[in-house]
């Protein structure tokens, strides 16, 4: 399944070298992030639970579900706003507009 036709509900989880693994809820399939002045559209996640889906140093982690790669984690929301605790994901099918792909097997 792409994560462009994942539903918003659908559970996927993390791994990020600072804030390990946890799983959330797609909230947001078409959420505008600001990073540095540039506008990128991304997944949002939230943990039901309301925990912290990504921390500094996650970026970049995987974002997977059911043996599946999604994508790659962008980052959380800014700190005062509601989304401090979400995480936004890079869908797996942008990769193929850089010119590169996802290894599945070593």
């Amino acid at each position: 399944m792409s994560s462009a036709s994942l539903p918003v509900g659908w559970t996927v989880c993390k791994y990020g070298i600072t804030g390990g693994y946890r799983c959330g809820e797609i909230a947001d399939k078409n959420s505008q992030s600001n990073y540095n002045g540039v506008v990128g559209t991304y997944i949002r996640v939230r943990n039901a639970s309301n925990l912290a889906m990504s921390i500094a140093g996650d970026s970049g982690g995987p974002v997977f579900g059911s043996n599946t790669a999604y994508g790659l984690i962008h980052g959380r929301g800014a700190t005062g706003t509601a989304f401090v605790n979400d995480m936004f994901f890079m869908p797996i099918e942008r990769f193929s507009g850089l010119g590169i792909s996802v290894v599945t097997t070593p």
